[in-house]
């Protein structure tokens, strides 16, 4: 287990390391490039790197390296590919792809927001309330995201927005299928792992004292 940490942190520091000069650069270049969306696209994706630190001083919360990584991961190949670098013009089909990583991310985070407030430790990450919750809240977070490319770009075609929405919604209810198959195999260690360590870290801790019985005041002379 410390020696998965380990790997995952010095993945995690080396991505971040190569990630924000990169942006950098993108920016400036895209700058001198006559695009405006895209430069500011590329500056915004500075505080989003830092937005799981920011977000864990906020609410003192533990962190996750497992989980951070995959936040990196999910957004180089969704904000970055689509906004920034805007793959999705130049590969066909990529938009639906950067989608399905999203969808996926966003199934295992909310995975974590149930099975951390629920008080039993025992309470498996894979129980129906936890894949329900995860699923809605991957299929509502995506369906704001779509909204808020159609916004951004008036130009993208309504049967764009609705094949976005539908592979969505495919991937929330897929992913959150699979996920008790993945529990049990290799095959799916990783994400597994990063769900298990951010509860574990940010599970509220179960209250030990228990209230036998009341007994009167006076049977012990303490009444007035």
């Amino acid at each position: 287990m410390h020696e998965n940490n380990q790997f995952s942190l010095t993945a995690y520091r080396i991505l971040v390391l190569l990630y924000i000069p990169l942006s950098l650069l993108l920016a400036i270049s895209m700058l001198f490039t006559v695009q405006p969306i895209c430069f500011l696209f590329a500056l915004l994706t500075i505080p989003l790197i830092a937005l799981p630190k920011i977000i864990n001083r906020f609410f003192h919360t533990k962190r996750s390296y497992r989980l951070r990584l995959l936040y990196e991961i999910t957004l180089l190949i969704w904000f970055t590919g689509c906004y920034v670098l805007r793959l999705g013009g130049r590969i066909p089909g990529y938009t639906l792809f950067a989608h399905v990583v999203l969808g996926c991310f966003l199934v295992l985070l909310g995975l974590v927001f149930p099975c951390c407030v629920l008080s039993n430790p025992t309470h498996p990450i894979h129980s129906r309330l936890c894949l329900v919750f995860s699923a809605l809240f991957s299929v509502a977070v995506n369906t704001l995201t779509v909204l808020a490319e159609a916004a951004v770009s008036p130009s993208a075609g309504v049967m764009d927005l609705v094949l976005r929405l539908l592979v969505s919604i495919l991937t929330a209810a897929g992913f959150t299928a699979l996920l008790p198959w993945l529990n049990k195999h290799r095959a799916g260690a990783f994400p597994i792992a990063a769900v298990r360590e951010a509860v574990e870290r940010n599970r509220k801790p179960r209250s030990t004292v228990t209230i036998t019985s009341v007994e009167p005041l006076d049977r012990h002379g303490l009444s007035k």
